[in-house]
């Protein structure tokens, strides 16, 4: 009786328009939700519906090929669907252990296209990791992650120098390596097809990172973080000519500054480096000064068109970019964890770029209108005059949240410079989030008068969200148009 009843659905359900559908079509319908869903659940649902769904997706042996699940049993009937087709597998377990086996790691890598383990460790962890260290044929896409807790992030463990990962041939298909808080298990034997590389939390000695980057010539994304052994380094510098992105993060400045000097990068790479950085310390260690003997003969440090600094309390950021409206993709950018009560050199002075060709120019401070009795870093008219004269392309000088005494060392320096000119090519000085006073106002528009009236180019003075005490803005306007100067108020409003 069953069975017909059974038969009965059957024959029912083959008279719905869905079933009516090509075999082709549903098979790519599943696919969609087989990609849909985190665990495969979708998938699994699917083959419940009724009998010819379920033949169908069994007889699609790529629909198994991605293995997200941590049930043994389920795990296997995955791998026995997917009928010997490379395998995407991805296990999680957070700060449980690792419920894989590693026989059954050791069993199924070479077949795997894709593995993602994440775990907290421990033996299983660690018994896993040295099965890995065999020929993988088919391996695109291998990312390993040891969950750590909060202080092992903020400080990443050390490697052993003395531990020299083996060279390893037989990763032929390898494009993506990231390995977080667990260290190098080899070097693949190049050149290899590596396209991104992420290594961070126990870096293998500098010797050990440049054999595994110069054997990589495919690289277009590197990301380090951690702190490495550097002697017997050597001389050689390797070169990554299709490298995008490089970021390197580490607790002191010198493996920055090691390892970067023997890179020879392309003209487009973006650099992102975060140091911590000690009371004596200074920002010029992270990157020896372009005016400097040792300076770095980057491409893509050349040719920059805008430069921003910014800081907090314990934050300081230069960026560089390649184009003055460019705000969200910096050829450069620096920012330590600051510990230091001044800004020092490299950062309001000896950069470590070309800064010749910069025409916008911003800085930005953390005084805000809105906090007027607060503490911020003070700039000197020393500072201000070392960096302005290092800007003879400048033509917008952008000031963003600055105290009152930065601003008005800023007026002595502009005042003192008028006869020859100051930034010769300046025409916009931009003025945001920053409650002013008259004193500085009149500084200001005192010097712009007296800067065009022996030349001078300024043509605009801007703005937003800014407050001036007790000051009538548009008698200001009137004062400065015979000059040629605009006065514009939130960049909406022309007085």
């Amino acid at each position: 009786m069953r069975e017909e009843v059974l038969q009965f659905y059957a024959a029912h359900n083959s008279t719905a328009a869905v079933n009516r559908l090509p075999t082709e079509l549903l098979t790519i319908i599943f696919r969609l939700v087989e990609a849909e869903s985190d665990k495969s659940v979708a998938l699994i649902n699917a083959t419940h519906v009724c009998r010819q769904w379920r033949n169908i997706a069994l007889d699609s042996p790529f629909l198994w090929t991605r293995i997200v699940l941590k049930h043994p049993v389920a795990i296997e009937t995955f791998l026995q669907r997917s009928r010997g087709l490379p395998i995407e597998l991805e296990h999680s377990t957070g700060y449980r252990p690792m419920s894989l086996s590693p026989k059954f790691i050791s069993s199924e890598i070479r077949r795997m296209r894709c593995l993602r383990l994440s775990s907290a460790g421990g033996a299983t962890l660690d018994m896993i990791l040295r099965r890995l260290k065999v020929p993988s044929p088919k391996l695109e896409e291998l990312s390993l992650e040891r969950v750590l807790g909060q202080f092992s992030r903020r400080f990443p463990m050390m490697y052993d120098p003395a531990v020299v990962p083996p060279d390893l041939d037989g990763l032929p298909m390898l494009k993506s390596l990231s390995l977080k808080g667990i260290p190098l298990l080899y070097v693949p034997t190049g050149p290899t097809m590596l396209t991104h590389l992420h290594i961070g939390g126990a870096l293998s000695p500098l010797p050990t990172i440049l054999n595994l980057l110069e054997r990589s010539p495919q690289l277009e994304t590197l990301y380090l973080r951690g702190y490495y052994d550097s002697s017997d380094a050597g001389l050689r510098q390797v070169s990554l000519p299709r490298l995008r992105s490089f970021e390197f993060s580490t607790v002191m400045p010198e493996p920055i500054r090691e390892l970067v000097s023997r890179l020879v990068l392309p003209k487009y790479t973006n650099l992102s480096l975060a140091v911590s950085l000690e009371p004596g310390e200074e920002f010029a260690e992270i990157l020896p000064p372009h005016a400097s003997a040792e300076r770095l003969e980057l491409e893509c440090l050349r040719g920059l068109r805008r430069l921003e600094l910014m800081w907090t309390e314990l934050e300081l950021w230069l960026r560089a970019y390649r184009a003055v409206d460019d705000f969200h993709s910096p050829a450069l950018e620096i920012a330590p964890a600051y510990h230091d009560q001044r800004l020092s050199r490299g950062f309001v002075s000896d950069w470590p770029i070309d800064a010749t060709g910069v025409e916008a120019f911003v800085v930005c401070g953390r005084h805000r209108k809105v906090d007027r009795a607060g503490t911020d870093h003070k700039l000197t008219g020393e500072q201000w005059g070392t960096m302005l004269g290092a800007l003879p392309a400048l033509r917008t000088l952008r000031l963003i949240t600055l105290n009152e005494d930065t601003l008005l060392r800023l007026m002595d320096v502009l005042v003192a410079g008028v006869a020859e000119v100051v930034c010769p090519r300046l025409e916009t000085v931009e003025l945001f989030d920053m409650f002013l006073t008259l004193r500085f106002w009149h500084a200001l528009e005192s010097w712009a008068k007296a800067r065009n009236r022996v030349g001078g180019r300024l043509k605009r003075i801007e703005l937003f969200d800014a407050e001036i005490e007790g000051m009538d803005l548009e008698g200001s306007a009137t004062r400065l148009a015979p000059v040629g100067v605009q006065v514009i108020l939130n960049n909406s409003q022309e007085c």
